[in-house]
């Protein structure tokens, strides 16, 4: 059984491989530097040249060319709280008035010009149908926004004959895809300004250059973003094989402290953050966890396995912490699909609030970002082997809120583990027996294993089995739940990274083990 809210990957097409990446890794366009650098010049221009035209037709129009706008912001506090507050910032007024221009003739259509159309067919001449990727919107949106929408009337008659509705999506012109890449470019560059009435020359370049890397590109950078409660980094962010900690920003902080709602029109910031669905919860979240992996940028984004990985391998390594349960499942640069990530995805995590702060070492996340790849995507996605069940039983018991419901889930993942083979005869002194030798290293750890994994089986059976709360054995495990769930957990850990980091263990090597440490007669 998967965990819930990780669903199987689709059954559609060949298996994609994630390769894991530091955040700043680029992909090289399979074009020669000179004709990319013109692109980009072009593409900056282009952005800096309709700035200028927009800003004149509000002018005419007496419209303003900044706002000011709330931002809520929030603070750490000594005591371990957060506080928060709200400042006022210029804006550009395009980001306030974007969706009312559509409908003021004169200001805003068309929104790609002549000079954007012929850029478009400029970059579709030197990247050819690489420019494909999986838009979240066909041509139809387009149309009304260009100064010569014929040029995509043929792709919005007849889209496809493919009766894959994903499919038809990656089957328009290549045109198309490079006109919606500057569109969202553009728009992007209207709403980071501070106002309309001046340009900022490195905004425009940047933005050209993430273009034309995308362009360029045949694969796409996914990030999931996920708040963490429970850990804090020492200065600056940490990263390792793909995986970054960050402090989280006043603004991201001002986010998490207000706690909006998912039905609210979300600001700039909120975009790269998972929407809150419990408000009533305050976690003190004080870092962002994010996990990067690379896929084609024409496949339809799966399932955030890669970020439920690491979740779990934090979880076996020991380390403390919580989140709402939610993450933001994006694409860089994430203006490209404008406000289409997946703001509210489904991750199973603690979400009980962290009594302490731990401060993560580089060291420390280099070992989950080692780890996490090590765990089987099938035990994430759908469990079909007995390794498959101890990873899912684990991934649950992390967000179990219940000390029995953790309890009853560990000891399912350390059964899967430590009772291979048909044979269940004795299956509580072979479980202790088993889990003693293969996590153990002296024989001092091994009695007191052994000892702490015949408690946790016995209470499994009284949990599971319905013994009477009145029986005296019943009562002594449930006063003392807590530290048989803490003991399963520590113990369930362990075993599990010592079998991904070595090799899952069999029968054989159970009974070979307690062979080799027979002392000698």
């Amino acid at each position: 059984m998967a965990p819930t809210g990780v669903n199987p990957p689709s059954s559609r097409g060949s298996k994609i491989t994630i390769l894991r990446m530091a955040p700043d890794s680029t992909f090289n366009a399979s074009v020669d530097g000179s004709s990319s650098d013109s692109l980009r010049n072009r593409i900056a221009q282009w952005l800096r040249a309709r700035r200028a035209d927009i800003a004149a037709r509000m002018t005419a129009h007496r419209l303003p060319l900044a706002i000011s706008e709330e931002v809520q912001i929030a603070e750490h506090v000594p005591s371990g709280g957060m506080t928060g507050d709200v400042e006022r910032r210029t804006a550009s007024a395009y980001r306030q008035f974007a969706w009312q221009f559509r409908g003021i003739p004169g200001i805003t259509q068309p929104f790609i010009d002549g000079a954007g159309e012929s850029l478009a067919r400029k970059v579709v001449e030197t990247f050819g149908s690489v420019v494909t990727y999986f838009a979240q919107s066909g041509p139809g949106v387009l149309r009304e926004q260009l100064e010569h929408p014929e040029i995509v009337e043929a792709m919005v008659a007849s889209p496809s004959s493919s009766p894959d509705l994903f499919a038809s999506m990656l089957a328009f012109d290549p045109l198309f895809y490079s006109l919606m890449v500057l569109r969202q470019c553009l728009a992007e560059y209207l709403t980071t300004l501070p106002t309309l009435g001046a340009d900022d020359i490195e905004t425009s370049e940047r933005l050209a250059s993430e273009a034309v890397t995308f362009f360029g590109s045949p694969e796409v950078v996914h990030v999931a973003r996920i708040p963490i409660a429970g850990l804090d980094v020492s200065d600056g962010d940490i990263q390792a094989d793909g995986v970054t900690i960050r402090r989280l920003t006043r603004e991201e902080l001002g986010y998490l402290f207000w706690r909006r709602g998912p039905f609210v029109e979300v600001s700039r910031t909120a975009r790269s953050m998972p929407r809150v669905w419990r408000p009533e919860q305050m976690l003190m979240e004080r870092v962002m966890l994010e996990v990067r992996e690379r896929r084609p940028k024409t496949m339809l984004h799966q399932p955030a396995v890669a970020a439920q990985r690491t979740l779990l391998a934090l979880h076996l390594t020991g380390l403390k912490f919580a989140g709402s349960g939610f993450g933001a499942m994006l694409e860089e640069p994430p203006w490209v699909q404008g406000g289409f990530g997946q703001s509210g995805y489904p991750l199973l995590m603690p979400t009980t609030y962290v009594e302490s702060v731990t401060t993560i070492s580089q060291g420390q996340l280099a070992a989950v970002a080692e780890l996490a790849p090590r765990i089987p995507e099938s035990g994430i996605t759908a469990a079909a082997s007995p390794r498959d069940l101890a990873i899912s039983r684990l991934a649950f018991a992390m967000s179990r809120a219940d000390p029995r419901e953790a309890l009853v889930d560990y000891t399912v993942a350390l059964e899967a583990l430590l009772l291979s083979g048909e044979d269940v005869a004795e299956a509580r002194r072979r479980f202790a027996l088993n889990g003693a030798v293969f996590i153990g290293s002296t024989k001092e750890e091994r009695r007191d294993l052994y000892r702490q994994l015949l408690d946790i089986y016995k209470a499994r059976s009284v949990l599971v089995h319905g013994v009477d709360p009145s029986d005296r054995r019943a009562r002594r495990v449930y006063a003392d739940i807590a530290r048989l769930r803490d003991d399963a957990n520590r113990i369930a850990c362990q075993a599990v990274v010592r079998a991904l980091r070595a090799q899952w263990p069999t029968d054989a090597d159970f009974v070979a083990a307690l062979l080799d440490d027979r002392p000698e007669m």
